[in-house]
């Protein structure tokens, strides 16, 4: 069976001339800029994952997209839980705020209905990349939504505090939905449901934030601050 093939970038590509571009953390799209974005157009390839996970010279690209619907009154976000039987088991137990994967090379050619995403003009011109098609794939590969949605890339992350996130780089999107209408397809592997910002800032909301993965820790205090917002 032929090995997976995934989306990476060459570090040095991605983060320029001695690292100039080089962050820890989230930087938010308005602080990178086009930088990413055209790293991601000009060098992305698609390589073996079994040699690029051992790799840190080379960056996985993962498209990693935040749900929310605007509540009155109480925005909410949408919080997955791993079950035993999800497929990454170092992440069993933890909640999570974004659905994403790898990128496959099935994903140059997707040919899903866009009719129901709008997308800001800035990124229409990328909404048919393997990046753009990828995301789309495994939102609807995790989550049943048949409804409108806005959808935007917020920034980004690189978390290099461990050996994973040391070969991983996560483009945030975020996605507005209009309505509360979300479920996981996968009960066996997730339990999702719509969660209202103001119960994640109560104790019982502070012991799930705990158990956020390293991904949702680091961008959840950025995507609180857009919801407020809203």
């Amino acid at each position: 069976m032929p090995e997976e093939q995934i989306l990476i970038v060459d570090r040095e590509k991605l983060f320029g001339i001695e690292n100039r571009a080089f962050f820890e953390g989230f930087q938010t799209a308005e602080e990178a800029g086009n930088m990413f974005k055209q790293a991601m157009r000009e060098h992305a390839i698609f390589v073996e994952r079994s040699g690029a996970e051992k790799d840190p010279s080379k960056k996985q690209i993962i498209p990693y997209c935040v749900f929310s619907y605007a509540a009155p009154g109480d925005p909410q976000l949408f919080i997955m839980k791993r079950l035993l039987k999800a497929g990454e088991k170092r992440l069993h137990g933890n909640f999570s705020i974004g659905i994403g994967g790898h990128i496959n090379p099935t994903d140059k050619n997707n040919d899903q209905s866009l009719d129901l995403w709008k997308i800001l003009a800035e990124d229409q011109a990328d909404q048919s990349t393997p990046l753009w098609s990828g995301m789309r794939r495994e939102f609807t590969e995790e989550v049943h939504y048949e409804h409108p949605r806005n959808v935007r890339i917020i920034g980004y992350i690189n978390d290099e505090s461990n050996s994973v996130g040391q070969v991983h780089f996560g483009v945030v999107f975020w996605t507005q939905g209009n309505s509360p209408d979300i479920s996981i397809k996968e009960a066996d592997e997730l339990k999702g449901e719509l969660m209202p910002v103001s119960h994640l800032q109560n104790p019982e909301g502070r012991e799930i934030q705990d158990k956020f993965e390293n991904w949702s820790k680091i961008i959840y205090p950025h995507i609180i601050g857009l919801l407020k917002t809203e």
